[in-house]
């Protein structure tokens, strides 16, 4: 397998496999592989119609979900990466699969361990309840909101284009630095963030930003995951101003998004705050990961 990185040429080919798999997870984005590509080390290949990516340096080296229309194509291009793994004298590891897939694994290789994977599980939300926040449910997110609205009368929402997306390099520099923590993951997710914004036309992306008084304080970036479903890949905010996070959520979606029917906000990684966060939106559904290795 002559794996190499990616690049944005890359790109209609990763779209056409992904569309041809009708994935849920995040993981189903040329965007979100190109940003990372760098701090991960994430490189691929096309075995027939199925695209194969791995991941060199994030923890084990692993295998992504290999993407192919049909099973025959998807069964050749994992026992083809199997080979490859013992080849290079790394442990087998495929992450991200979804049920579909893991189901279809169990069955083609029966000695393989496979098992769910909790953190990387994709949470998915109703656009419509998110926008709308109505019912005792989201009682808490109307409270952040009239709190952030009665302490910033003087805020202003716009749509991100490539040269206010610019503008938020800074910003997410600054949120990196009040972390006080040297994390690699940070650093590495300042990258993907930068590569985000100063590519943001090239990609195809959208993304909205919150000013006050002519300071941006909080942006999002996302895309079309599907015909009905959005991925929020970025979402960053000051912590110091309360509601501020809930405030680029709902106008982000109502905004740029209304008129999809779902939104997947990606996984907790396992952070209890993170997960807490995510929780607290009430998510419809989720999309849940299952790992692969040999036993």
């Amino acid at each position: 397998m002559d794996f190499r990185p990616i690049t944005l040429m890359d790109r209609p080919i990763f779209d056409k496999s992904y569309r041809s798999c009708r994935h849920e997870g995040s993981e189903s984005s040329f965007i979100n592989l190109f940003i990372w590509r760098k701090p991960l080390d994430i490189v691929w290949t096309q075995v027939g119609e199925a695209v194969c990516v791995v991941v060199l340096q994030d923890g084990p080296v692993y295998a992504l979900h290999p993407c192919a229309p049909e099973r025959e194509s998807s069964v050749r291009a994992t026992r083809l990466m199997a080979e490859w793994f013992e080849q290079q004298g790394y442990p087998l590891l495929i992450r991200g699969l979804e049920l579909g897939l893991a189901e279809m694994l169990a069955e083609e290789f029966p000695d393989w361990k496979i098992e769910h994977d909790r953190p990387e599980d994709d949470y998915i939300y109703s656009i419509k309840e998110l926008i709308e926040l109505k019912g005792r449910r989201f009682e808490a997110k109307r409270h952040h909101i009239k709190t952030f609205l009665n302490n910033n009368s003087n805020y202003s929402y716009e749509l991100m284009d490539g040269q206010n997306a610019l503008e938020c390099i800074p910003v997410a520099k600054d949120w990196l630095a009040r972390q006080q923590c040297d994390d690699w993951i940070l650093t590495a997710e300042l990258f993907a963030v930068e590569q985000a914004l100063s590519q943001f036309t090239e990609l195809n992306l959208s993304g909205g930003i919150i000013r006050i008084e002519d300071c941006i304080k909080s942006f999002t970036v996302g895309e079309a995951l599907s015909k009905d479903t959005v991925v929020i890949h970025i979402e960053k905010a000051d912590p110091a101003i309360p509601g501020l996070y809930q405030m680029i959520n709902r106008e982000y979606l109502a905004h740029a998004w209304a008129h999809m029917t779902f939104v997947n906000r990606e996984e907790d990684m396992g952070i209890p705050g993170l997960r807490a966060a995510k929780q607290s939106y009430r998510p419809i559904r989720m999309v849940q990961k299952y790992r692969a290795s040999r036993n």
